[in-house]
């Protein structure tokens, strides 16, 4: 059960849907949330809506929220229970497709970025004429270290997702603007239409590998995505989700990858889960990961099998 738009601050002034909405989930963001929103109201385009999904947070980000003014440029769609970065991303999406804004960020919020991103994030999308735009993403933590600079899918494993040479000095050889394969929706500029062909995120994943769900749909559906180097925005890795080997983590991101295994190898998946099951069965032997996620890692394997795959068209496999 949600409460949809539990406050919609928009004011009589503005009277025709923001060029871009800017979407954004919430899960005990609090601590986050001042870094966001300054780099957010310093942007040099003025002409977005934010979009503040929150998924049912403990903390002080409905009321960090609340206190923002900024002219009625936020919507805050507070949800009693916590539906997940996925299904979070849409409600932000549906809200912002329907005050017909033509360009959609999806953005999280332990982010800081400088104020040109949103402006030239549009111009080079515009002037590339392509559906899907990302910048460099560095460590917020570890300056001069790039997290995102261009992303593959890996056919041989399964689909996988890989961001090129993750935690490398930011020298220079993450430079070179272009089409791309597949970025993180960390920070996403897309075009409201892409929605209509290629649908939703997929709501089953809750957080993890819903990106690379999406964007591999995208891609198979033939829409473009460009890597725009020169616009930078600093990523605070893990701040909200307690890090990669968390429970958490574990959990979501072991369940997942079984999940978008069966959805997108609907005959061969037993074949590529054993190739999984190698691989993290080499990570134990060398010493990559300790044997105490054994247990957690089996409950989320078997939990991933037992997921019911979607049959809406709008997140399915093409």
């Amino acid at each position: 059960m949600t409460r949809n738009s539990a406050a919609d601050r928009s004011t009589a002034a503005v009277t025709v849907g923001p060029r871009i909405g800017v979407v954004t989930v919430l899960y005990n963001s609090a601590r986050v949330l001042p870094d966001f929103l300054e780099s957010l109201w310093s942007q040099t385009l003025s002409d977005f809506r934010l979009y503040a999904v929150d998924n049912a947070s403990a903390d002080e980000s409905l009321a960090l929220m609340a206190t923002e003014g900024e002219g009625g440029r936020i919507r805050v769609i507070a949800n009693i229970d916590n539906l997940g970065v996925a299904e979070g991303n849409n409600q932000g999406i549906r809200a912002a497709l329907s005050d017909g804004c033509p360009y959609i960020l999806l953005l999280n919020n332990d982010t800081v970025f400088t104020p040109e991103l949103l402006e030239g994030l549009i111009a080079e999308m515009d002037a590339a004429n392509v559906d899907m735009i990302t910048p460099k993403i560095t460590y917020h933590d570890r300056p001069g270290h790039v997290w995102f600079g261009g992303g593959r899918f890996l056919p041989l494993a399964g689909m996988m997702a890989e961001h090129l040479d993750e935690g490398a000095p930011d020298d220079g050889r993450f430079d070179r603007p272009g089409s791309i394969a597949y970025a993180p929706t960390c920070c996403l500029l897309v075009r409201s239409t892409l929605f209509t062909d290629v649908g939703e995120m997929d709501a089953r994943y809750f957080v993890y590998w819903d990106d690379v769900d999406f964007m591999l749909r995208a891609r198979r559906a033939g829409k473009v995505l460009r890597y725009a180097p020169r616009l930078t925005l600093a990523h605070k890795v893990s701040a909200l989700t307690g890090g990669g080997q968390s429970p958490f983590s574990l959990r979501y991101d072991t369940r997942n990858l079984v999940y978008f295994t069966r959805k997108f190898f609907p005959r061969a998946w037993p074949a590529v889960l054993l190739m999984h099951a190698c691989r993290f069965t080499a990570r134990y032997i060398f010493g990559r990961e300790s044997w105490s996620t054994v247990p957690a890692r089996r409950a989320a394997w078997k939990e991933g099998l037992a997921l019911p795959l979607t049959t809406d068209r709008a997140s399915s496999a093409l």
